[in-house]
């Protein structure tokens, strides 16, 4: 066989090779036992919880010191370093996403539209919402739905002319120029909790 043969037959079983691996490495990433992926909406869950608390407890406290607008200011500042503490105690990677976003890095890409989209189908149905583990990119990812549970979330994220005061709408307007976070009532959902982890464990 010559030289040129050679190294064409070779090239073609390489190609063959590496998209043979692809394809394997595509199904893998779509594949998630029973077991792991409770134990992953488990940990989620246990996270999401502990965030929130922590969140709530210092926006609770806050707003009975200070009022409304300076809860805001304050979380503006603070919400996302405590994020940070407790995704780097728990080496994994937390944000919320929404359809109706405050900050402008917490937009949601289509993918998530479409967890999004699915769940205000499902509220609206008066079905019970749970979370789900999607999987991508060497890593799982957890979501849960967020929803406006108690009369204080519409103080700032509630229908700006009978929830919000104008000294809020004014603070908001303020911190987050690009605020779409607002027009909610009770039981409707506010966005979706992110939980990023490594490498498939």
């Amino acid at each position: 066989m010559d030289t040129r043969k050679t190294t064409i037959l070779f090239r073609l079983a390489l190609t063959s090779i590496l998209c043979t691996s692809l394809f394997v490495s595509c199904q893998q990433d779509k594949e998630l036992d029973d077991k792991t992926r409770t134990a992953l909406i488990e940990k989620g869950k246990q996270i999401s919880a502990s965030l929130s608390g922590a969140l709530l407890t210092k926006l609770s406290s806050e707003i009975q010191a200070n009022g409304t607008v300076e809860a805001i200011k304050y979380c503006s500042v603070n919400a996302l370093p405590l994020t940070d503490s407790i995704a780097k105690l728990e080496k994994v990677k937390i944000s919320r996403v929404s359809h109706k976003n405050r900050n402008p890095a917490n937009a949601a890409n289509e993918e998530e539209m479409a967890l999004i989209k699915n769940y205000i189908a499902q509220i609206e149905k008066g079905a019970a919402t749970a979370p789900v583990i999607t999987t991508g990119k060497g890593k799982y990812t957890y979501y849960a739905p967020v929803v406006i549970a108690m009369p204080t979330c519409l103080k700032c994220h509630g229908k700006p002319d009978t929830d919000i005061d104008a000294e809020v709408l004014n603070a908001l307007k303020t911190l987050y120029p690009e605020d779409q976070a607002t027009g909610f009532a009770m039981g409707e959902l506010r966005g979706l909790f992110k939980i990023e982890f490594d490498d498939k464990r």
